[in-house]
């Protein structure tokens, strides 16, 4: 080091600017990440092709969609403890989940098919459809207690683990049919049927999906940008424990972009009279919507270390492989599932109050 004070501050600070082109050089990928990345940049083409028709046209499309990734959801997470359960576990799970997800749309369609004779897609998101959700809970902790209880094989973490996946997924699920369909509920309930007319094709396949799709971007675009900042710029792990690829310029990186992304996305939507949702998210409600993009991201990350501790505690490395280097059906709608869950109680939380000021 140099005695000379000019010279001295000279070298600290070729030293800082070395250290921060060092941190800014991105990482070389190895042979084995780019096939990884192809992979899945592959798949995710695939998923966009399948997914994006089915949510546009929503009804009984999504819902199929839905039920078929539900299915294989519900499979990978009694699968995760890698333990053989008795099949009467995994009836009760499976018929607990699904109907916990499933309800509403069985509740609506069936009554619309008594009062019309049509058996059509309607979906119930009245308050007075939770009624039958806390005997339906009872009778789910009931049953898998009482296995607890009667067979050595099942202890009472298979008993806890049960229950709570359970929920999680039912709850999960339903949430994404319930933002998929929320706004004509919404134009309904705050009486603004004179101004928006919910039968039109620019309604039925865009503007009523546009909340929806503001999730999915919330939890695919953090997933992308933080996967896409963390192997280029990722020097600093987060939490090895849960995640040892996750960094955290991974975090930060994925967080701002996405919900800068959401931010631009909905209040654009909502200055063209195109709102994400009627009355609740749209430029009279523009704080709604800013705070909506940046914690939709959030619980996207949530929803992804949840997961992810799950398979730590298990000691295994993907839900499944039926996505390719994407995993499993649960390695991908993690992020969307809680981001899903939190809007829905956002949403929810935002119409009622919203319905009691124009009462």
């Amino acid at each position: 080091m140099s005695e000379d004070p000019k010279e001295e501050k000279k070298e600290v600070k070729e030293a800082r600017r070395a250290q921060l082109e060092e941190a800014l050089q991105p990482n070389q990928l190895d042979d084995k990440q780019k096939k990884s990345l192809a992979n899945r940049i592959v798949m995710a083409a695939l998923m966009i092709a399948v997914g994006a028709p089915c949510t546009i046209f929503g009804g009984w499309y999504l819902f199929a969609l839905i039920a078929l990734v539900s299915l294989v959801a519900i499979y990978e997470i009694i699968k995760a403890p890698q333990k053989k359960f008795p099949w009467y576990v995994w009836l009760t799970v499976y018929a607990f989940t699904l109907f916990y997800a499933y309800f509403p749309i069985l509740r609506g369609s069936i009554a619309t098919a008594i009062q019309t004779g049509k058996w059509t897609f309607s979906l119930v998101l009245s308050i007075r459809s939770l009624w039958v959700y806390a005997p339906a809970m009872a009778g789910e902790i009931i049953l898998l207690f009482w296995f607890g209880i009667m067979s050595e094989k099942i202890s009472f973490s298979d008993v806890a683990y049960s229950i709570a996946v359970s929920f999680l997924l039912g709850l999960g699920f339903q949430s994404i049919l319930y933002l998929r369909n929320v706004p004509y509920v919404a134009v309904d309930e705050l009486g603004l049927s004179s101004r928006v007319d919910v039968n039109t094709p620019l309604f039925s396949y865009w503007a009523s999906v546009e909340l929806f799709f503001f999730c999915l971007i919330a939890a695919l675009l953090n997933d992308t940008f933080a996967y896409f900042v963390g192997i280029f710029f990722g020097k600093h792990h987060m939490n090895v424990r849960i995640s040892p690829k996750k960094t955290w310029e991974g975090f930060f990186g994925g967080w701002l972009l996405t919900a800068a992304s959401l931010a631009i996305y909905g209040l654009l939507l909502s200055y063209h009279e195109l709102p994400l949702l009627p009355g609740v998210l749209d430029k009279d409600h523009w704080f709604l919507i800013v705070i909506a993009s940046f914690l939709s991201p959030l619980l996207g990350d949530l929803g992804d270390l949840s997961f992810s501790y799950i398979k730590r505690h298990f000691g295994f490395k993907d839900y499944g492989w039926i996505l390719g280097a994407h995993g499993g059906v649960l390695d991908r709608f993690d992020s969307l599932m809680f981001v899903c869950l939190f809007e829905s109680g956002f949403v929810s939380a935002a119409l009622m109050v919203l319905s009691l000021m124009h009462s």
